[in-house]
């Protein structure tokens, strides 16, 4: 090599001698990596340059003109090499200083491994927001410290809001088989295409992890009951998001008419094509539309609720668990918490009628400061709680393990904050993006959690030497390890709590029925 060559190879951050590995094998950024589409080339990251990281890899084609609201298409092949290193733009949605755009259909790879001949575990992440916001370039999800544990970790975006679960006869009968899972089918294509491509980033096709959170975690529950994801992963995490909810075929379809009848195009011949030329800010509301799971009965045939009774879900080990202070993130919508002790006797209840002298018992309070945590225990447990041990209970009917977990862990700094261990806080420890100038014992948590996850994603099972056991959640031992200062298992999770609350929903299933 010349020296000026040198010069160039040193400038681009590049270390020189990566260049001796040889091109057919080769993953590092230095030589092209050939996937089916074509050859891209990446870039280096992390603290020793040793994270190959490979942006904005279109994995399906750009949903866009004719193809809006289509199930997503194979991408046409490309000639030369293709530069993967910047982030592809953001599905379009709320106001956010990223570029966006319907052509965001993109995922991204950081791998540790020196050569495609490796078969190191995947990990596939799914971002949440309410299935209306979120993307897979988040500096929260970066994961170049999860991959430096010895996994292939990738992300993509996938359609949202009113691009995803917007549904309509006219799109039911155009498809042959139901309409509004748009969002829902771009997350199967993008595991199709790990199963087709990871191996050319030294991953493991075999042993595929999916783990989401909130919206993501929703996601992984019910692409676990769906027809369309057999073999396309093995295991699963699911953080914050057991309470999967599937909108029926007929809702979805009468929520798409409404909108169509409220941009006046009711009744407008060659509606289909009249919808796709607007443009998607010219969509009402198309930023809050619910773009969640359909029960279309092609990509999910039935509710998870059901499938989980049945013991029809995927049988693969999981990893289930919340966090402490959940509610605290959802006051927009679920009303204000109390500021005084009278204001939350008197809401519970009201919210709670007969049973309320037992709610006030397990959820005491003495002080203004006592009573506004204890309405977000009571409702992060109605919320998260009862979900998750519904989802781990389950798991019983199958031969896979579970665990669960309670992440309660708060830094010094964020002691005396209202919104304590509140819905999305485990993000940056599963992803060990922490701020660098945190202290010892969170960066210590961080590592903690990234070692079990990824342990997880190797082998089935998060327990390792130098780690606190973590015991299986099973019948008649309901384990779960409490993530917090203190890394320590326990057994039965809040378990009289959740057994009122299950009891005070039961009646109210009952009474909403008619039973």
């Amino acid at each position: 090599m010349t020296r000026r060559s040198l010069r160039v190879v040193y400038a681009l951050g590049v270390i020189p001698i990566c260049l001796t590995l040889a091109p057919k094998a080769q993953v590092q950024s230095q030589g092209p990596v050939a996937i089916d589409t074509g050859q891209i080339t990446g870039a280096l990251t992390g603290p020793n340059h040793d994270i190959s990281v490979y942006k904005g890899i279109p994995y399906v084609t750009a949903p866009v003109g004719d193809r809006r609201w289509r199930e997503p298409q194979p991408v046409a092949k490309w000639a030369g090499v293709r530069e993967a290193t910047s982030f592809s733009p953001i599905p379009p949605q709320r106001q956010s200083p990223q570029q966006q755009s319907e052509d965001s259909l993109y995922l991204n790879v950081w791998t540790p491994a020196k050569s495609s001949s490796e078969r190191l575990p995947v990990m596939v992440w799914i971002y949440g927001g309410g299935f209306t916001y979120g993307s897979s370039s988040s500096a929260l999800y970066d994961g170049t410290r999860l991959a430096g544990h010895g996994v292939v970790v990738v992300s993509f975006n996938y359609r949202l809001n009113v691009l995803s679960g917007f549904a309509h006869p006219l799109l039911s009968k155009e498809s042959g088989h139901g309409s509004g899972n748009y969002g829902l089918l771009d997350q199967i294509a993008g595991l199709n295409w790990v199963q087709r491509n990871i191996k050319a980033f030294g991953g493991d096709p075999n042993n595929v992890t999916i783990f989401g959170e909130s919206a993501g975690g929703l996601s992984v529950s019910a692409l676990l009951v769906s027809p369309k994801t057999k073999g396309l992963f093995h295991k699963a995490i699911i953080e914050s998001g057991s309470g999967a909810t599937l909108t029926t075929e007929q809702a979805a379809e009468q929520a798409g008419e409404a909108l169509v009848k409220k941009m006046g195009l009711d009744g407008v011949p060659n509606l289909l094509p009249a919808l796709r030329a607007k443009s998607w800010a010219d969509i009402p509301d198309a930023q809050n539309y619910r773009g969640a799971p359909v029960l279309d009965g092609y990509a999910f045939t039935q509710h998870p609720r059901d499938a989980w009774a049945k013991g029809q879900q995927a049988n693969v080990p999981m990893i289930v668990g919340y966090n402490l202070h959940e509610a605290t993130f959802f006051t927009g919508r679920d009303g204000d918490l109390p500021e005084t002790l009278t204001a939350y006797q008197t809401t519970v209840r009201e919210r709670f009628g007969s049973q309320a002298d037992q709610i006030l018992r397990l959820y005491p309070a003495k002080s203004d400061q006592e009573a506004y945590w204890a309405d977000v225990a009571i409702r992060t447990d109605q919320r998260m709680g009862l979900s998750a041990r519904a989802q781990l209970r389950g798991m019983f009917s199958v031969t896979a393990k579970t665990w669960e977990y309670h992440f309660t862990y708060l830094p010094d700094v964020n002691k005396d904050s209202k919104r304590g261990v509140s819905h999305a806080t485990e993000l940056a420890y599963v992803f060990g993006t922490v701020p660098p100038t945190s202290d010892k014992t969170t960066r210590d948590v961080s590592d903690a959690i990234m070692n079990y996850w990824t342990q997880f994603a190797k082998t089935g099972d998060p327990n390792q030497s130098g780690l606190p056991a973590w015991p299986a959640f099973s019948k008649g031992h309901e384990a779960f390890l409490d993530l917090g200062r203190t890394l320590q298992a326990g057994q039965d999770l809040t378990k009289e709590k959740l057994d009122l609350l299950e009891s005070v929903q039961r009646t109210r299933d009952s009474g909403s029925t008619g039973r």
